[in-house]
């Protein structure tokens, strides 16, 4: 009776347990079912606000957006001319707020392309989104005859409606001449008051080089119609025209043949440019005729060379401020002499030096890596091609070229090689030269690429 009476004690429990248990197992199941109802009921005013309120996409500041906007529509550097159009129709296809915000922004419209395949709609349109703000024109890709200069006609009819609002103008230089010459009988006699930068081509054309003929002279570029300009990137075979007197910028370049009749004066006329800080020179010259005239810039800090000739154009230069001078070959011309042994100029205001050496013969090369070193005695950095360590590094001529450096502080080498870098001997012994004079400790650049 007793282990009975306890069987039936402890089967009560259990099962007063299993009571309680499965209660609480229902008032759990009530509990989720509730619990997920309300987290539904939260998920769907979660929708309704999103859709009542502005889109993720539209809660960026407008300042974010466009700088998103005209970051992902510039491109890269190697992008054609119409990629910025093409970039800022598909940034207006993200969403009608994108749309709204590029068509009503004028800095998206102030870069105007014209092209063959350019629109006079759009060439419109950027003109008037843009608003009052300053624009730039470039014009490529034409390289048509004259008669089929209708559509190009058209839009140059709508781009100078707006020309006191240029700020840049550019024009490809591999345009035919006679597209050259149609643009500016166009531009002539209107007025750029903020036209800030121009780049330009004035060309003989071949049926007529070898009979003294002029090109058609620009004369928008006179300074009456330009007074703001301040740089030009000139593309020319003639010096018959006088350039703006108050350019800070200038760089020519001149083709890679001869005329029989060489533009012999076309830095002579330049005399007047007091303003001039930048200059740089490409291409074939084949003489200069400076006789005895100086070439004075009184505010000249940069200066870049690449043409023919160069040791004459230095020696008839006269600039005070130079603190920049870049010296390379003329690439048709990479063996001919550019500084003699004893140097005729000397640049003390040279504080960064780019050179190449030209010479051909070993002889030759370590004569010009001395006239450089010499000629720009107080540089402070210098950029040179690894090739030509050797020369400007050696003391094989009894003396170290580099040793007229004494204010080094920097030095970059363009283009290492396999074989250079296995052989830095010469450059290791002139470290450990300078070391032992207690010359302060330089810092070493290896760029790897040209």
């Amino acid at each position: 009776m007793a282990n009975g009476s306890r069987f039936s004690r402890e089967l009560a429990l259990v099962r007063a347990e299993l009571d309680r248990l499965e209660n609480l197992e229902r008032d759990l199941l009530r509990r989720l079912a509730d619990t997920r109802a309300a987290a539904q009921v939260q998920r769907r005013r979660i929708g309704d606000l999103i859709r009542r309120g502005q889109p993720p996409i539209h809660r960026l500041p407008i300042e974010i957006l466009l700088w998103i906007i005209d970051l992902a529509t510039r491109g890269p550097r190697d992008s054609g001319v119409t990629h910025q159009v093409e970039r800022k129709g598909v940034m207006a296809s993200v969403s009608r707020h994108w749309r709204n915000t590029i068509s009503s922004c004028p800095s998206f419209w102030t870069q105007i392309i014209l092209t063959p395949a350019t629109p006079a709609a759009l060439v419109q349109a950027h003109v008037t989104r843009s608003c009052s703000c300053l624009v730039s024109i470039q014009i490529h890709g034409w390289y048509c005859k004259s008669s089929q200069f209708r559509p190009l006609s058209r839009l140059l009819d709508i781009v100078l409606t707006c020309a006191h609002r240029w700020c840049t103008f550019t024009l490809d230089p591999c345009c035919p001449l006679e597209v050259c010459e149609f643009i500016y009988e166009r531009m002539e006699h209107c007025s750029f008051d903020c036209l800030d930068s121009v780049d330009v081509n004035i060309r003989i054309p071949d049926k007529y080089s070898d009979s003294g003929h002029q090109s058609y002279y620009p004369w928008f570029l006179e300074s009456k119609y330009l007074p703001n300009l301040k740089q030009m990137v000139l593309h020319t075979s003639t010096d018959g025209f006088l350039l703006p007197s108050g350019l800070t910028t200038l760089s020519i370049t001149l083709p890679d043949y001869a005329w029989p009749s060489p533009p012999t004066s076309l830095i002579l006329i330049s005399l007047s440019m007091s303003k001039l800080k930048t200059l740089s020179l490409f291409g074939n010259i084949p003489q200069w005729e400076f006789g005895t005239q100086r070439m004075t810039f009184p505010n000249l800090e940069k200066l870049i060379l690449k043409t023919s000739r160069a040791q004459e154009f230095l020696e008839a230069l006269v600039a005070p401020q130079l603190s920049y001078c870049g010296y390379h070959p003329y690439f048709h011309q990479r063996h001919s002499p550019h500084l003699v042994d004893r140097p005729k100029c000397t640049f003390t205001t040279v504080q960064v030096l780019a050179f190449t050496l030209c010479e051909s013969s070993v002889e030759g090369q370590f004569n010009e890596a001395n006239a450089v070193c010499t000629a720009f005695p107080g540089v402070r950095h210098v950029e040179l091609q690894a090739e030509d360590v050797f020369f400007v590094f050696s003391n094989d001529r009894g003396c170290w070229g580099a040793d007229h450096w004494q204010w080094l502080e920097r030095i970059t080498f363009i283009w290492l090689s396999d074989e250079i870098m296995k052989s830095p001997s010469k450059f290791a012994r002139w470290i450990q030269y300078r070391h032992n004079k207690g010359l302060p400790m330089l810092h070493v650049v290896l760029n790897m690429t040209k």
